[in-house]
């Protein structure tokens, strides 16, 4: 996905996770819901990636190959270009740190595996800019912005 006409970027997540087949569901669907999907398979290239990108959200699971989820929200926490990322955690049901200690590592939200696609957007959705929070109303910016496009286009064409 590229920015459109307007410059306006797509909301982007960063997927950091190792399970291939979580990262081909969630790219599929999340796709589908209008999202730029990044992804990564280890923690210490999620923290630099989100550096780089500046993503609207950042999902991470717990276990992790080489620094856990934790560590990865401790230490986007700590830099000023990621530190106000949202970041929801994926945590394994029978490996799910304390509620209490990912708020202190500094997950926003958290949801544990397995989940639904639908449980997923719930926890999304709040993590959102407010004005682009549900797939409707992203939906209805983005007919906007190809409304006032097509505007642009007329009036260069009345001039011309």
């Amino acid at each position: 996905m590229q920015d459109n006409v307007s410059g306006q970027k797509p909301l982007t997540i960063l997927l950091v996770e190792s399970e291939q087949h979580l990262i081909d569901f969630l790219r599929v669907g999340l796709s589908f819901e209008g999202f730029l999907i990044e992804n990564v398979t280890c923690g210490l290239e999620g923290i630099t990636r989100a550096q780089q990108i500046k993503p609207d959200v950042v999902l991470t699971e717990v276990l992790l190959p080489d620094i856990n989820g934790l560590e990865v929200c401790r230490r986007l926490r700590t830099m000023l270009a990621t530190q106000n990322i949202p970041i929801l955690v994926l945590a394994e049901q029978n490996a799910t740190p304390s509620r209490e200690t990912m708020v202190q590592a500094g997950a926003t939200s958290y949801l544990e595996k397995p989940f639904t696609f639908d449980d997923l957007l719930t926890h999304i959705e709040p993590l959102l800019p407010a004005h682009l929070a549900t797939p409707e109303l992203r939906w209805a910016a983005q007919q906007d912005l190809q409304g006032q496009q097509i505007s642009g286009i007329d009036i260069i064409l009345e001039q011309g």
